[in-house]
C-alpha cells in the first residue's frame, strides 16, 4: 500500500511540475481523476494521502472535502509558486450529494 501511495505521489508530482513548466500558477486536482487516469482500484485513502503529501508542492487549498476525509470527491488546488493566499478559504463539504460552504 505504501508503495502504491508513493507511485501516486510521483504521478501527481509530474502533473504539477509540467503545469508549472507550462507557466501556470495553480492546478486543481480531484482524487477521482487520479483514480481514473492511473486505472486504480478502490483505494481512496492512498490517493488522498498522496495528494496531501506532494514534495515541493505543499501549498494547497482544499476545495472539496468529503465527510470521511478520504474519497474520490476530494479536490485540492495546488499553488505552484509563491502566490498562495495567506488565508485559505473554508472548503466545501459534500453531504449526500449536496455541497455545503
Amino acid at each position: 500500500m505504501a508503495n502504491q501511495t508513493k507511485e501516486i505521489r510521483r504521478y501527481i508530482f509530474r502533473i504539477l511540475q509540467q503545469t508549472k513548466e507550462d507557466g501556470y500558477a495553480i492546478k486543481d486536482i480531484r482524487a477521482g481523476d487520479i483514480k481514473k487516469e492511473m486505472g486504480l482500484g478502490n483505494i481512496p485513502k492512498s490517493i488522498c494521502d498522496a495528494m496531501r503529501s506532494i514534495p515541493c508542492f505543499s501549498k494547497y487549498e482544499v476545495l472539496v472535502t468529503p465527510p470521511s476525509g478520504n474519497s474520490t470527491t476530494l479536490k485540492l488546488r495546488y499553488y505552484l509558486d509563491d502566490a498562495a493566499p495567506t488565508q485559505l478559504e473554508r472548503p466545501a463539504i459534500l453531504t449526500k450529494g449536496q455541497a455545503n460552504y
